[in-house]
């Protein structure tokens, strides 16, 4: 007897004969997501919080941007953010400890380090060395940063500049 092979049968077959090597390409397309997510938030540390480059901010920050805790809002809000942190810390570090991506997130767990020469959160500069440890959370959009949120804890003394 003969088997007919209709249109819907064959994609179906297509389909399950597809299933696990769509399966992996999938898996490795996320996990190349994710590693291109996580390596821009690392250039943001990297080049613009600790090298000042704030002409790249275009690449990492999407124009929808926004920093859920204090409201900057696109690329130029954040070269301002960045700013400030540079003017209110004397030589400012920020050290990335921990740095993991997932789908359209990347979490960071990082510290600021630097001397306290601006006043901060209500605090006169005290001239001292400072370290502030935080994490981040960043929504990813198109492989650039459209959402922070930010938790930070208080100054300590003792962050060599």
């Amino acid at each position: 007897m003969p088997i007919f092979i209709t249109p819907a049968r064959l994609q179906a077959l297509a389909v399950v004969l597809c299933l696990p090597a769509c399966t992996e390409e999938v898996a490795m397309s996320e996990t190349r997501v994710a590693a291109a997510n996580k390596a821009a938030v690392l250039r943001l540390f990297d080049e613009v919080l600790n090298g000042g480059r704030d002409h790249v901010l275009p690449e990492l920050i999407a124009a929808e941007f926004v920093n859920t805790n204090t409201g900057i809002a696109g690329p130029e809000g954040m070269a301002s953010g960045a700013r400030f942190l540079r003017t209110t810390f004397e030589a400012p570090r920020f050290v990335v400890e921990d740095a993991m991506a997932e789908g359209d997130r990347v979490a960071v767990r990082w510290k600021l380090l630097g001397r306290h020469v601006g006043p901060f959160r209500g605090a006169p500069p005290s001239g001292e060395a400072v370290v502030m440890p935080a994490m981040s959370m960043y929504r990813m959009v198109e492989g650039k940063i459209a959402e922070s949120w930010v938790q930070s804890g208080p100054l300590q003394p003792g962050g060599a500049s």
